[in-house]
């Protein structure tokens, strides 16, 4: 293998036999170098390289007084002085320890979910108990929040999933009495929790589904998908019922926390409950809707409004001269008699008269038969007087203002 050419010329084998030290004698450094020769570069910081100070050896020419001359080291800048560069070191060392303490800090609050502002949302919990317990204790305290924050999956809509509303919501049925009662691990990674709690005076007893998502355990979902209206059967109710004060005709599902539901009507006439309390059950199966059997009634007010309807109607129809008035339940269609010289009087057993009301198109109807009394003229001049048995078959629509009884068959 060729080397590179030396500084003292000539090759340098790896393995063979160097070149003689250079001699120093003479024409090295007392006169010209040969011709053709090739010259070194002059250099700002000494002799050129392969040039340094040779060791101090015996039989030095005597012209140069029997010492080897000494070279400054120009290789290198002068370095900082050792004082400085121990306090460079100490700050950094600083530096790393505070990052270091920085970085553990936060490391501890990420895991234990708590500390700063962000300590009332928990990132899940160390254990499936341990995440359905403290969902339900965030629920007891209002914050709508801190329960949401023990699932990973977030409602749709968070209309109905905030501190005012869930407040109210316990109010109603505070929930206290949490009792985990067994807890089964399915894989490590997943966990079913059988859990009991009181929602007021209601015991909601459910096994919760829990899963392990990134070191933490959660809920499958923390909030309930509610439809009011199922298989269609409360389509008419739709445009006046109410949740939690608002209209839920556009709803077709809605989100909202286990526990007390504030379902209602907008009309006053009309009132809703819900038949299936809404508890723990609603949160069992991610994504599914609970129906909390949602029935529509006739208010108080409604059923003195239903009666004072017909009776309205009834006095309007007994003025009438006519012997088939419109919009009345009485009718005589005798051709004996003149039309326009009847005298009716209303009936005093309207008592009798019952009433239904239907959930499906809220409508009142009304069933019975009173008794009228008629004084008529005949074609023949005469005058006639007698009793008229008139059924009052009738339906009201109790989505209009006012009631308005429409009578079947007029």
């Amino acid at each position: 293998m060729t080397q590179p050419p030396s500084h003292f010329g000539g090759p340098n084998p790896v393995d063979g036999q160097g070149n003689p030290a250079p001699q120093y004698g003479g024409p090295q450094f007392g006169g010209p170098a040969p011709v053709g020769s090739p010259q070194p570069a002059p250099s700002a910081y000494g002799p050129p390289p392969g040039y340094g100070a040779p060791p101090a050896q015996a039989g030095w020419p005597s012209q140069f007084g029997g010492q080897p001359p000494q070279y400054q080291q120009f290789g290198q800048p002068p370095g900082p002085p050792q004082k400085n560069r121990k306090a460079l070191i100490v700050t950094g060392l600083a530096t790393s320890v505070v990052l270091l303490v920085v970085a553990i800090v936060v490391g501890i609050v990420s895991f234990s979910g708590g500390g700063g502002v962000d300590a009332k949302l928990p990132a899940g919990a160390s254990s499936a108990e341990d995440a359905v317990k403290g969902y339900l204790e965030a629920l007891s305290k209002g914050d709508a929040e801190a329960a949401l924050s023990y699932s990973t999956d977030q409602p749709a809509s968070k209309e109905f999933l905030t501190d005012e509303i869930l407040k109210k919501q316990i109010a109603k049925w505070p929930i206290g009495n949490i009792r985990i009662l067994n807890s089964e691990d399915v894989g490590g990674v997943m966990a079913r929790v059988h859990v009991a709690a009181n929602f007021g005076d209601q015991t909601s007893d459910e096994t919760i589904l829990v899963k392990k998502t990134d070191g933490s355990w959660k809920l499958s979902t923390a909030a309930v998908k509610l439809s009011l209206d199922q298989n269609g059967v409360l389509a008419g109710a739709l445009r006046t019922l109410s949740l939690f004060g608002k209209p839920a005709s556009n709803m077709s599902v809605a989100y909202v926390f286990p526990g007390w539901l504030d379902i209602g009507s907008s009309n006053k006439n009309l009132t809703a409950v819900s038949s299936r309390p809404v508890l723990l059950n609603g949160i069992l199966v991610q994504g599914m809707p609970v129906f909390p059997g949602v029935e529509m009634r006739m208010s108080d007010e409604g059923a003195v409004a239903v009666k004072k309807a017909v009776a309205d109607n009834i006095a309007e129809c007994a003025k009438s001269t006519s012997l088939t008035p419109p919009a009345c339940p009485q009718a005589l269609r005798n051709p004996a008699y003149v039309d326009g010289t009847a005298h009716w009087e209303p009936p005093s057993d309207l008592d009798k008269v019952q009433y239904t009301f239907t959930a499906f198109d809220l409508t009142v109807r009304t069933t019975g038969v009173t008794t009228w009394m008629l004084t008529v003229q005949s074609t023949n001049g005469s005058s006639v007087q007698g009793r008229a048995i008139v059924p009052t078959m009738g339906q009201i629509d109790m989505t209009q203002d006012p009631l308005v009884v429409k009578w079947f068959g007029r």
